[in-house]
């Protein structure tokens, strides 16, 4: 599991999931100030 190969997969599935928390994380503020409003 030390081999160029996994090192190469685990940035590429890392990346793409530090980038979807990101939007996530957007989403659910997003969210939380539309609950906000209608409250």
């Amino acid at each position: 599991s030390n081999s160029p190969t996994s090192k190469g997969r685990n940035l590429v599935i890392r990346t793409p999931n530090h980038a979807n928390s990101a939007v996530l994380e957007r989403l659910f503020v997003e969210i939380s100030n539309k609950d906000w409003k209608y409250t």
